[in-house]
């Protein structure tokens, strides 16, 4: 996502100034723009159904842990021998 984001193409007043750019420079603008866009959308929603995909997993593993009996730990020293 960090390097789609890099490469977001510039503002158009950026890019031309006060002037503005040609009618040529607009239509290439917003293809550009629309590639961007693009790519973008679907990075993200990648990202959104790997990060569903990993949460599900990581409860389940949760929840699998919690249901098998588990050892009860102590921080209390063993008792001592006489």
């Amino acid at each position: 996502m960090a390097d789609i984001r890099k490469n977001a193409p510039r503002p158009l007043n950026k890019l031309y100034g006060a002037k503005g750019p040609s009618p040529e420079q607009a239509l290439a603008h917003a293809e550009a723009t629309r590639k961007y866009n693009r790519e973008y959308s679907h990075a993200s929603s990648n990202q959104k159904t790997a990060l569903e995909r990993d949460n599900k997993a990581f409860h389940a593993a949760k929840s699998s842990a919690a249901a098998a009996p588990a050892e009860v730990k102590t921080n209390a020293p063993p008792p001592k021998k006489k």
